[in-house]
């Protein structure tokens, strides 16, 4: 039987090469995946609005819910909040997670905090 490399010196430097290649192309696709999966989240919200699963929402500027709307939150999303920002409420506000399922409420920035949910 022949080696397929003669020279393993050679075979070495090759898989090192290639390694590296791989670890890009994986995240140049998990950056791909995420800008896919992120949305812009703002402005009033008037009538019953659920988000998407699975999703991530960047919150820019303050999100209001309306008196006669409910915004649900169900399990698995992530809603980052940009400087000073928040969501308010004045209807309704229906977070729908479970153990194996949750809602991150955070920082888009940890140096700059946004405001958080401000029930009314």
């Amino acid at each position: 039987m022949v080696p397929l490399f003669h020279n393993t010196s050679f075979f070495v430097s090759m898989l090192m090469v290639l390694m590296p290649v791989a670890a890009f192309s994986q995240k140049a696709e998990d950056a791909k995946q995420a800008k896919q999966d992120t949305v812009f989240l703002e402005g009033f919200i008037s009538s019953d609005q659920t988000l998407a699963p699975g999703k991530i929402y960047v919150l820019k500027h303050n999100v209001k819910v309306g008196k006669n709307a409910t915004l649900t939150v169900p399990g698995n999303v992530k809603l980052l909040l940009d400087f000073n920002t928040s969501i308010v409420v004045e209807g309704g506000l229906n977070f729908a997670g479970s153990p194996g399922s949750i809602i991150e409420v955070t920082s888009l920035d940890n140096q700059k905090p946004g405001a958080g949910i401000l029930i009314r």
